[in-house]
């Protein structure tokens, strides 16, 4: 069975989510992996049309400053646009107004998938929501972080954001058992056409259906 009850966020949780902020040296290293490629999109016009039709090397110059700045002034606004600037005001302000989800989860069969390079183990769980019979996809290195035995647990409680997603806590309440298989990693094609579950996804799949 799962249980999914929301509440305001605490102060420590927004601590811990602060923490994960990326810093100004973060930020403006983004900044720059932007402007790279938009300088060589706008370059690329100058340079075909300067192998056809060579170009004065003064009106390269001033054309290449021209993109500079152009290039520049687009990346602001990329970075405005979607990430609230070098700043980290408009994340500080999502979390201060976040909602926080809280998944109590109540089971007894399980499937593990082995951890493919350092991403964590996966566990398919079988849960009840809202009376039907669903699939549980749990997935991440806060597996690794539990005591050994302890997952799968009959009892659990995993804590994230409403708005994205982002994991806070992971927390053990029942019993520990033994996973009915362990099936071998992600295929490289499932990972290719991003074929694999998110970390928490209910999946409308019967657990006996997981293969």
């Amino acid at each position: 069975m799962i249980t999914v009850t929301t509440r305001p966020i605490t102060d420590n949780e927004k601590q811990l989510l602060m923490q994960r902020l990326p810093g100004i040296y973060s930020k403006v290293e983004g900044f720059f992996m932007k402007l790279i490629p938009v300088v060589l999109v706008l370059l690329a016009p100058l340079l075909i049309y300067d192998k056809y039709f060579p170009v004065p090397s003064n009106i390269q110059a001033v054309y290449c400053i021209l993109i500079v700045i152009l290039a520049i002034g687009i990346t602001i606004w990329l970075t405005i646009k979607w990430e609230g600037g070098l700043s980290n005001a408009k994340q500080i302000a999502a979390i201060d107004s976040a909602l926080i989800e809280i998944f109590n989860v109540k089971t007894s069969r399980a499937i593990e998938r082995e951890d493919p390079e350092d991403f964590g183990p996966a566990y398919y769980l079988e849960v009840l929501e809202n009376g039907k019979p669903k699939t549980l996809f749990l997935w991440g290195q806060y597996f690794d972080e539990l005591e050994e035995a302890q997952f799968p647990n009959t009892e659990f409680e995993y804590t994230r954001v409403k708005r994205n997603g982002e994991f806070i806590s992971f927390v053990t309440l029942g019993k520990y058992f033994q996973p009915e298989r362990i099936l071998p990693p992600f295929a490289e094609e499932v990972w290719k056409n991003d074929g694999c579950p998110s970390d928490g996804q209910i999946l409308n799949l019967m657990f006996d259906e997981v293969k």
